[in-house]
């Protein structure tokens, strides 16, 4: 059994979340088309924190073909925080695999069922990155990438033992806008093991993206000074995920 968790926030006045339920949807039916006849072996969780449009209705009337939760919460942060909402999404969930992955990642490849092949391991799927007109851009994830097969924080389709996650306390979220992955990968292969298999496919959809600002500069700031002090340990102080903000579960 596998627990897919997607983070989406979507409206129409955040360039990083503009048009994300049109993408989700697209992403949604490619799950159904491959992975229909076994939709009692998997549960998707969606986390919003403060979406403009129907996301709520939208996964409601998925609920005839899938095992899928709304979970609505308030996030402990002044600003939007990946490494919160994902940390909140494996504290919820039911099983031991968790597959973390984007909103606007499509499956090409039959995934949870080839994902189910390897329960209890910890597998990074290929993707790649297409334009808005379809066009090929860039390889994201894959064993042609070197500067990324080495690291499984580039999660855009992944599956990982929640208790290996736990292990080393999830996502760091003192990274509230950038590097929290490149951190994550870099803290998990120093205790788990992992494999990155090209068979198992995704294609990224093309959305828009924010500037970079002095928040992103300072989240950078902050890796390289753990990274040059060896610290892989995340703040002991702080409670991974907080469930405690969750609003509701639908």
């Amino acid at each position: 059994m596998i627990s897919l968790i997607y983070p989406i926030n979507s409206g129409k006045d955040n360039i990083r979340t503009r048009g994300r339920l049109s993408l989700f949807k697209n992403t949604i039916e490619s799950i159904k088309k491959y992975s229909n006849n076994i939709k009692d072996k998997f549960e998707i969780l969606v986390l919003d924190e403060y979406s403009t449009d129907n996301v709520l209705e939208y996964v409601v009337s998925q609920k005839d073909y899938f095992n899928i939760s709304y979970i609505k919460f308030r996030t402990p942060y002044p600003n939007f925080c990946e490494s919160y909402i994902l940390n909140l999404g494996i504290n919820i969930t039911k099983y031991n695999s968790v597959i973390i992955t984007c909103p606007e990642v499509l499956h090409v490849s039959p995934v949870i069922s080839q994902f189910l092949d390897f329960i209890g391991e910890n597998i990074i799927a290929k993707v790649i990155e297409v334009n808005a007109d379809g066009s090929f851009k860039q390889l994201l994830m894959g064993t042609q990438e070197p500067n990324r097969c080495n690291n499984p924080g580039m999660f855009f389709l992944a599956m990982f033992n929640k208790s290996d996650l736990l292990a080393i306390g999830g996502l760091d979220e003192d990274f509230r806008y950038g590097y929290a992955d490149k951190d994550f990968g870099w803290r998990f292969k120093r205790t788990f093991k992992f494999k990155v298999l090209d068979e198992i496919y995704g294609i990224h959809q093309s959305h828009g993206r924010p500037p970079y600002d002095s928040t992103f500069a300072h989240d950078g700031q902050m890796w390289k000074d753990k990274e040059k002090i060896g610290q892989i340990i995340v703040n002991q102080n702080r409670i991974m995920g907080d469930i405690s903000n969750v609003i509701e579960i639908i």
